[in-house]
């Protein structure tokens, strides 16, 4: 399976998020040819996913899914919130409710329903949402 390479970044300075993001060795620059150092920003990878848009309300599109969301999954007949990160060389949710305390995105997205996977929605991220997962 092949999917996109795009990242977004979280401006530390800022504090806003933005999308459209290049990168290479020497800096980090946006669509506006604005330029920031590697250790001004956080980088957050594109799955290659997007959340259920048939759980989502009337009229609000899909979203990609990125490293640092925060998504609403239901899991073993409950709704629980869960942070998508990259680590163990694969994306993954991760929240105390999981048995493991975390369950591989793709295996997820192919719905295994031996997890006890429902759907899932972006409802925001640890940056600009951070009280949606009682971060400190």
């Amino acid at each position: 399976m092949q999917r996109e390479i795009k990242f977004r970044a979280w401006i530390k300075a800022n504090k806003r998020m933005e999308l459209c993001v290049d990168v290479n060795p020497f800096y980090i620059g946006d669509c506006d040819r604005l330029h920031w150092k590697h250790n001004e920003v956080e980088l957050m990878q594109y799955t290659g996913l997007n959340d259920n848009s048939d759980c989502l309300p009337n009229g609000q599109e899909d979203k990609e899914v990125f490293e640092g969301d925060i998504i609403s999954v239901g899991y073993k007949d409950k709704a629980i919130k869960a942070c998508v990160k990259f680590e163990m060389g694969m994306f993954i949710m991760v929240s105390d409710e999981f048995e493991d305390g975390y369950i591989p995105i793709y295996e997820v997205a192919n719905q295994d329903r031996d997890y006890g996977w429902i759907d899932g929605i972006v409802i925001g991220n640890i940056y600009e949402n951070p009280e949606l997962l009682e971060i400190k």
